[in-house]
């Protein structure tokens, strides 16, 4: 995936921004009869320019810009998930796709669009000016799918191809055209290419921030399309590890020596990185899978994308290194961040000195962090602990965001989810998620799926009916709730957490006395090795509804939620 803030595809006499939109839009309608926004998806070319034209007029200087063209663009391999997701077909060029098929195709990237644009809104951090989502913004766009070869291509360069042709594959991208000011009460300049700063409070008065941090951007766009779409991204095609690879390979053309790291800075390093919160991490990410403790051990199964995950853990970790009894594979933190991160040895120094994505990503809110991943919460040691402090409805912003970019309304958010508060080493953190018969807490957020204070084990939700209704997880649950339109349920919920809580699971079956059972695990795997688990321990007094609700070894009930609200949007007019 490649985002860019502003980019303008014409001519550079055509390029400025400083003026109308005008040409920009007639160019983006060469393919598209219309463009869609936050609210709409049957846009005509002149209500376009129109919209932003208008908006931007007042309080703007003949020399300040006047809009933005932001751009969205997808890989090859992205966009045949997206197909493979949608249809559960191999096509290999979007020419492939029948006329039905690239209606449906186009509408999901409308939907993901505008997800995007409620990441723009979120990431310029001026919630308290009214600016919280893609509503708040004002733009318009359109999705294509062809790119030409340019006579800077590679391919054109050699004689391969000529300047003009198509390119083959996928090549969906989406182009964005975002006036100046927002769509807020005081229609506040904003703009995604300024510089993001940090105010300190000694200096400003509060601790505040002012402009766009790029950076953090791209990780949001990149983090909800993973998320929405189930994506499983390389660690090489991620933007963390591009950025650190670039930056190093600036750094060794400018002076290898500049990368030199003295054996003082080296040993700070290692002794403020953890490799259990390394691993706990990799967990996380769904790269491992956390089984157990055993003494001072943590034990992780491996992953595998065509079995799944590992029956039982192969991965031995404890405060003094790692082993893999898969393979032999054993060391400290250097070696288990060359392993998964697959960097040699200087990079994995420079990753574990960035802190790459495994110590503690914060968000400040009100003087209260917002936890987005607690693997120092399960290493149980006494630098660790965790405080459960209290349990509250949900009322964070970030907690909110979180679940309305899985599809899930506010309201069935604040009636089902709890918002933890806690206190680890020193620090106050909140999360979102749901608590479970062990005393823990299962929560998640963009980039995590973790449990604090306590271990995993299955969430019930008790009920006022003889119905019980059993999923794996609690967006599961949620998507289940908005796919039939309600924001809670009377019925008993069990949330198994883990496919491997089965025998909590049957444990409180066998001691409640349910006339009517629903079954929505995942159609996968472990979800069939659940069902048939279930089926040896109950009998088939239970109802498999996995096939009712379309589920498969691809598509789960979150995903149904998001193609289901997709099938609602219809870009009209849209060239085939």
């Amino acid at each position: 995936m490649y985002v860019d803030t502003h980019l303008i595809p014409l001519k550079k006499e055509d390029d400025s921004n400083k003026g109308s939109c005008g040409k920009l839009i007639e160019y983006l309608s060469k393919d598209n009869d219309f463009f869609f926004n936050h609210s709409e998806d049957d846009i005509s070319k002149e209500k376009a320019q129109d919209i932003i034209d208008k908006h931007s007029k007042g309080r703007l200087g003949k020399g300040e810009s006047k809009w933005y063209s932001p751009m969205y663009s997808f890989s090859n391999d992205e966009c045949k998930h997206i197909v493979n997701k949608l249809f559960d077909k191999d096509y290999n060029n979007y020419s492939d796709l029948s006329d039905s098929e690239k209606q449906q195709y186009n509408d999901y990237f409308i939907f993901l669009g505008r997800r995007f644009q409620d990441q723009m809104a979120y990431n310029f951090e001026k919630s308290d000016l009214g600016i919280n989502s893609g509503s708040d913004l004002v733009y318009v766009g359109v999705v294509e799918h062809d790119r030409t070869y340019k006579s800077h291509d590679e391919e054109v360069r050699v004689g391969l191809r000529k300047v003009g042709e198509d390119k083959p594959g996928f090549n969906t991208h989406i182009h964005i055209v975002q006036s100046r000011k927002a769509n807020n009460e005081k229609q506040s300049k904003i703009s995604p290419e300024s510089n993001y700063k940090s105010r300190t409070k000694e200096n400003f008065g509060s601790n505040s921030k002012s402009g766009f941090d790029r950076n953090n951007f791209y990780n949001l766009v990149e983090g909800t399309f993973d998320n929405l779409t189930k994506f499983k991204r390389n660690q090489q095609d991620k933007f963390e590890f591009k950025k650190l690879s670039k930056n190093i390979k600036k750094e060794n053309k400018k002076n290898m020596a500049s990368n030199f790291i003295p054996k003082e800075e080296l040993a700070k390093i290692l002794e403020d990185s953890s490799i259990v919160d390394y691993f706990f991490s990799l967990a996380d990410k769904g790269v491992l899978r956390y089984d157990t403790k055993k003494g001072d051990d943590y034990i992780f199964a491996k992953h595998d994308d065509k079995t799944g995950f590992q029956t039982t853990g192969s991965i031995s970790v404890s405060p003094r290194g790692f082993r893999d009894f898969s393979n032999g594979d054993q060391g400290q933190i250097i070696k288990a961040v060359q392993i998964f991160e697959n960097l040699n040895w200087l990079e994995s120094i420079h990753f574990l000195k960035n802190k790459n994505g495994f110590i503690d990503y914060e968000y400040k809110n009100n003087n209260v962090s917002v936890q987005a991943t607690s693997a120092k919460s399960k290493t149980g040691t006494s630098k660790s602990n965790v405080e459960i402090i209290k349990t509250e409805s949900v009322s964070n912003k970030y907690i909110i965001d979180y679940y309305k970019s899985r599809g899930i309304s506010e309201e069935t958010i604040k009636n089902n989810v709890k918002q933890i508060v806690y206190k680890r080493d020193n620090k106050t953190f909140i999360s979102g998620g749901i608590d479970n018969i062990k005393g823990g807490y299962n929560v998640r957020g963009h980039n995590f799926k973790s449990i604090i204070g306590g271990n995993n084990d299955i969430s019930i939700i008790k009920g006022t009916t003889d119905k019980l209704v059993i999923f794996e997880g609690l967006v599961d649950f949620l998507s289940w709730l908005e796919i039939n339109k309600i924001s809670k349920t009377d019925h008993t919920v069990i949330l198994t957490n883990s496919t491997s809580n089965y025998k909590s699971v049957i444990d409180f079956i066998n001691s409640k006395n349910f006339k009517d059972i629903d079954l929505l695990v995942n159609k996968d795997a472990a979800g069939d090795d659940f069902t048939q688990k279930l089926d040896s321990a109950i009998g088939n007094i239970f109802n498999d509804l996995r096939e009712h609700y379309e589920l498969s070894d691809k598509v789960d009930l979150n995903d149904k939620l998001i193609i289901d609200q997709v099938k609602g949007v219809s870009q009209k007019g849209f060239k085939i």
